[in-house]
């Protein structure tokens, strides 16, 4: 059994030992690249609006991330 290479911002936060609404912050600052799936069928007369509802996130991202930000005391 594998496990998935994309993860949803819950399971992103789970995965750093971060809470989730700290890494909601992360991804709007642009911080954390992410992967943003489009909707399969937009909504009849929906404005386009910026949504984190289907944006998920390359665990190889969040290690690169982690990695930039090792320091030794």
């Amino acid at each position: 059994m594998t496990s998935p290479r994309l993860l949803n911002l819950r399971d992103a936060a789970a995965y750093c030992g971060i809470s989730l609404w700290t890494m909601r912050d992360l991804v709007l600052a642009k911080h954390v690249p992410t992967v943003c799936l489009p909707a399969q069928r937009p909504r009849a007369g929906a404005a386009a609006r910026h949504t984190l509802r289907r944006v998920l996130i390359d665990k190889h991202d969040l290690d690169r991330f982690i990695d930039a930000r090792k320091s030794v005391a």
